[in-house]
């Protein structure tokens, strides 16, 4: 594992990433089944398919928030509470009903693709002005321009195993009956 950690290290540092890249991995997930065989060209499909980012996605952005956090917390609003350490939902709870007795209503809006059409390069602006190492704005460059995949197929949100457990319904498949000729499918 170190051998690997070192190795995704080094191709971030060459700049040798490439986000998404789900056919050469530097360093799997523990939860993985080792691979001890050539896997079929239906699980290769169904890998390079999937929603969910590779493992080494989420460790380099497990880094680069350890090294930008200390740098934009200063900066935020004493007043925001998402995303932020030492803060949750029962913080905002409790500093409403602190300041906000007398009040009856409250806003609610989805932010969630106010950055789909907006230019990357605006975003960058705002970075560079307190980071100033090209290497990890080249990553987070490189990371907003690359496919971001945060709905399933069919426009729904995915819940991340959240909320109500649903049963799944099967499918119903046709068999094919293959031609005297025809060779089997894979």
């Amino acid at each position: 594992v170190l051998c690997d950690l070192l190795s995704l290290r080094n191709a971030v540092v060459k700049g040798q990433f490439v986000w998404n890249m789900k056919t050469h991995l530097y360093i799997r997930s523990p939860n993985d089944k080792p691979l001890t065989k050539f896997i079929s060209k239906r699980r290769l499909q169904s890998i390079l398919d999937s929603v969910a980012p590779p493992f080494q996605d989420r460790v380099v952005q497990e880094v680069l928030l350890m090294i930008l956090e200390p740098i934009f917390e200063s900066r935020f609003s004493p007043k925001s509470h998402a995303f932020r350490p030492g803060r949750n939902a029962h913080t905002v709870i409790r500093t409403i009903r602190s300041n906000f007795a007398g009040y009856l209503w409250f806003l609610r809006g989805d932010i969630s693709e106010i950055f789909d059409n907006e230019d990357t390069n605006v975003l960058m602006g705002c970075v560079e002005n307190a980071v100033k190492d090209k290497k990890v704005l080249g990553l987070i460059k490189l990371g907003l321009r690359g496919p971001v995949i945060n709905r399933l197929q069919n426009g729904s949100e995915s819940k991340g195993g959240f909320g109500k457990k649903r049963k799944k319904k099967k499918a119903s498949t046709k068999k094919k009956i293959l031609n005297e000729n025809e060779p089997k499918p894979d």
